[in-house]
């Protein structure tokens, strides 16, 4: 789904061809001979398609995975704005602050593949998608390409099987375009991400019975309604019933889970209401430690302004 977002669709087309052969592989996983020589072959290949593009990425667009970029723009609006009366230390910080990311500007690119898969893959239009109270740069690397897959993952999903088509909207008195807001707070000890959409909520029925189809659960499994909306994050759980090279294969929700527990964050969905009904409202709380950020009233965020 990722590589879809962001075009790289012969990548795509590999992943979604290795997960295919990876569901018929499950069937014969009593010959562990053809098992090993079957996933050996499909990382091969995942392979193969990897050094294409890092190839091209490092070769040709002359980028490292440790490059950091700073528009010309805003280096030369730096300079002519630079006082020579003003202390290194601040000068050093306000060129600091330049190529420091704030989590808009890691956003941008994001929001930007978004629009055109609503638009090309999905045939919708593409929904306004806010962020509110902008308040940190992202000073950890890791932290920006964690925070990508996951805000990915998730926009995709509320663009696919949230937001709905136009007409049903203006059906149900909503403006036609959908709306996502992320929106920022800085709390003691962490960072919390707030995610939701104006969508058709959670199908917390559906979720449920998926889960009892797949896990040959009682209808009592389950001790809250808060439970069945957590189990979204069990690999295999999706509430889409067709699988593309968007979604529908659940398991970016648990992969969600476990690259945000690397950096000792967590994720959670919450609900506006507990009730066991179709279309119930929710939204995702991200929680980060704040070590990994520069919060924009720091002292050093002072002094870079």
């Amino acid at each position: 789904g990722i590589a879809v977002t962001y075009g790289l669709h012969r990548l795509a087309n590999t992943l979604h061809e290795s997960e295919t052969e990876l569901n018929l592989i499950k069937d014969k996983m009593d010959d562990s001979q053809f098992v090993a020589s079957s996933i050996s072959k499909l990382m091969d290949r995942i392979s193969k398609e990897l050094a294409i593009y890092e190839d091209v990425n490092a070769r040709i667009l002359g980028r490292t995975h440790d490059s950091e970029f700073v528009e010309v723009r805003l280096l030369e609006e730096f300079l002519k704005k630079l006082d020579p009366s003003h202390p290194a230390e601040k000068v050093v910080s306000g060129l600091q602050r330049l190529y420091k990311k704030s989590f808009a500007n890691v956003m941008e690119p994001i929001l930007a593949n978004m629009k055109k898969v609503a638009s090309q893959k999905l045939n919708k239009p593409p929904p306004e998608i806010i962020i509110e109270n902008d308040v940190v740069f992202i000073d950890d690397q890791n932290v920006r390409i964690i925070l990508k897959k996951c805000l990915t993952h998730i926009l995709r999903n509320s663009i696919d099987h949230g937001i709905e088509d136009p007409e049903t909207r203006l059906k149900k008195g909503k403006q036609s375009v959908g709306v996502i807001t992320i929106s920022l707070v800085e709390a003691d000890d962490r960072i919390e991400i707030k995610i939701f959409d104006d969508g058709a909520g959670l199908n917390l029925k559906k979720l449920k019975s998926r889960y009892q189809s797949i896990h040959c659960q009682s209808e009592n499994q389950f001790d809250s309604v808060a439970e069945v909306a957590d189990s979204i994050f069990i690999d295999g759980m999706t509430t889409k019933d067709t699988v593309d090279d968007i979604s529908g294969r659940g398991v970016g929700m648990a992969s969600i889970r476990q690259e945000l527990s690397r950096l000792e964050g967590c994720i959670d969905l919450r609900l506006e209401r507990e009730e066991m009904a179709e279309g119930v409202p929710f939204y995702f709380l991200i929680q980060i430690p704040k070590r990994y950020f520069i919060c924009l009233d720091s002292p050093l965020a002072e002094s870079a302004a």
